[in-house]
């Protein structure tokens, strides 16, 4: 059984069903990922899929519902997600962090995840640029840089938030990725 995967619009695949077992244990793909097999009708949860659906043989699927304009989440996702890059103003990497370790297992927050690590990656990045900026104060520059690492992380949290409150995907313009 050969499946396709999607989610927020986009396909991926076909997997195996053996592959996409191992997908799900990984964390790559989620029970909630929505999927289809040659001969459906429809795209179900790939979790009933897993469950030993084996559906007759077909040839091409049809196309993946549209996307939310939500970006996949509900009110309640797109407020975390929103706080996940407002909060680190005020508390640096800990909130996306906090949000991110309390919501990863959720299948149901997963746009608030996905920008729950994305800031954190950026907030990351920022506390990196701070150390950098408080040794070259020692040379002065530092004087210089450390108000403008402050002012760019204020402007682009912001940015970020109002994007992700619209439901709109953010991704920081540069950002070292550490948290996948």
């Amino acid at each position: 059984m050969q499946i396709t995967i999607s989610r927020n619009g986009q396909q991926f695949g076909p997997y195996t069903e053996e592959q996409a077992r191992a997908y799900v244990q990984q964390g790559q793909l989620q029970a909630s990922d929505l999927a289809w097999t040659e001969g459906q009708s429809g795209w179900v949860p790939l979790s009933t899929l897993l469950q030993g659906i084996a559906p007759a043989p077909g040839s091409v699927p049809p196309p993946p519902p549209a996307a939310a304009p939500s970006g996949g989440g509900g009110m309640n996702d797109r407020t975390l997600a929103m706080l996940a890059h407002l909060l680190p103003i005020f508390a640096g990497f800990l909130a996306p962090l906090i949000i991110w370790l309390v919501k990863k297992d959720d299948p149901q927050a997963g746009f608030a995840v996905t920008e729950a690590k994305e800031a954190l990656n950026f907030q990351i990045t920022v506390f990196i640029a701070i150390m950098i900026s408080w040794v070259l104060m020692f040379v002065l520059i530092g004087l210089l840089l450390m108000p403008l690492v402050v002012i760019a992380n204020i402007v682009f949290c912001i940015l970020a938030a109002v994007k992700v409150n619209g439901g709109v995907p953010y991704r920081y313009p540069f950002a070292l990725r550490l948290v996948n």
